[in-house]
């Protein structure tokens, strides 16, 4: 298999040609033969955690409750948590060993209301990211892609996940390998 991607977060080439993905910085979640998984970690929508906790029945209410992300362009509709390894549901998994970011992924709802609940009522995780829907990527879809250039990477950090401000983080993750983003051909701030 070539190079996995999994815990590494990829920088969309700015084009400005209204492709989804322009503009978005996506942490790969997984990577195998099978394909890949990711979440976009820079595109906030217009929600709050407070509407996915009455959506899911949760009777609860938070004074300053987290924006909901835009994860990516598949099931749209359906959560998933990345979050620190400091609270734990049945199906979280552990993304890689050192870096102390899991997710629990749309695929288990139960999973998911009870991390919510652990979450409106302050018990944790002590970081966490809501997205609605991901990014995914066939057998060898991401591995072209990053072979036709579409994708800079950058390494995987949980704090520029859950603690950069949002509308740093795609600059934060290119200054991480030397690159400034608004130097790019096609970057909204650059002047080519």
């Amino acid at each position: 298999m070539p190079r996995s991607y999994a815990n590494q977060l990829l920088l969309h080439i700015p084009t400005n040609d209204g492709t989804y993905f322009d503009g978005t910085l996506t942490y790969v979640c997984f990577h195998s033969q099978e394909g890949a998984l990711g979440l976009v970690i820079n595109r906030p929508l217009n929600a709050d955690l407070n509407l996915l906790l009455e959506a899911n029945g949760l009777e609860h209410y938070l004074d300053q409750a987290p924006r909901v992300f835009e994860g990516g362009p598949v099931d749209a509709g359906v959560p998933s948590i990345l979050h620190s390894d400091d609270v734990l549901v049945k199906s979280s998994l552990a993304l890689a060993p050192t870096s102390g970011t899991v997710i629990t992924p749309p695929t288990d709802k139960e999973a998911l209301v009870e991390l919510l609940d652990h979450i409106a009522n302050n018990e944790g995780p002590r970081k966490f990211l809501v997205a609605l829907g991901y990014a995914g990527w066939h057998e060898g879809q991401l591995d072209s892609e990053m072979n036709n250039n579409c994708w800079i990477t950058c390494p995987g950090s949980a704090e520029l996940i859950f603690d950069a401000p949002v509308e740093e983080r795609a600059h934060l993750a290119a200054a991480s390998i030397g690159i400034d983003l608004d130097l790019l051909v096609g970057s909204p701030n650059s002047s080519a």
